[in-house]
């Protein structure tokens, strides 16, 4: 199956915060505690959006 990457929310484990990671590789990914919620969802989205570029290129393609 030829899958898009994604962000898949990681459920929180013994007082963990919640994660996100990446539906390819389990890349975690942790929302900045010490920004604002949109500043935050922002800062994760950018270092998703790096992550698939640097990591999955093939995957990169398929965004644009």
């Amino acid at each position: 199956m030829n899958d898009n990457a994604h962000l898949v929310i990681k459920s929180p484990e013994g007082g963990e915060p919640i994660a996100y990671q990446c539906s390819v590789c389990g890349q975690r990914f942790v929302l900045p505690e010490d920004r604002s919620p949109k500043e935050a969802v922002a800062e994760l989205w950018g270092a998703f959006k790096e992550h698939i570029r640097e990591e999955h290129p093939e995957q990169a393609e398929l965004e644009m």
